[in-house]
């Protein structure tokens, strides 16, 4: 995002600074993922896949409410929190299990959409996911 007033832009720099910090704007991407403009759902799943990559287990317990924006036809949300999704799964494999079994999200439906209709960098994300 290339406005730094927008508190998106600020976030980013912060994830790039001092991950440690960012932790507790998570709710805040979360919230910007599912309600905001097509902008920052672009921006918010960029920052949550950067911190994803930096530090996967600080997402585990959002992973649950990332299953959602998985379902919207923006490739780069998709791709994004594909991203996410994969980075965790290499850290902590039993987390995807677990939001499966738990029945609060279909996650494997989720990925089933990725993988029918996504884009392809998605559907790689997704593929690393599952394996």
């Amino acid at each position: 995002m290339s406005d730094r007033s927008h508190p998106l832009g600020s976030l980013q720099d912060i994830v790039h600074e001092d991950p440690d910090a960012a932790i507790e704007y998570l709710p805040d991407l979360v919230r910007y993922l599912r309600s905001g403009s097509v902008e920052e759902r672009d921006a918010a799943s960029q920052i949550l896949a950067e911190y994803a990559q930096r530090r996967a287990l600080d997402i585990v317990h959002a992973l649950g409410r990332l299953v959602e924006p998985l379902y919207r036809h923006d490739g780069r949300v998709r791709t994004n929190i594909a991203a996410a999704f994969a980075y965790v799964a290499a850290e902590q494999p039993s987390t995807i299990v677990e939001i499966e079994q738990s029945g609060q999200a279909h996650l494997t439906d989720a990925f089933a959409e990725v993988l029918r209709d996504g884009p392809e960098p998605a559907r790689t994300n997704i593929g690393e996911t599952l394996a």
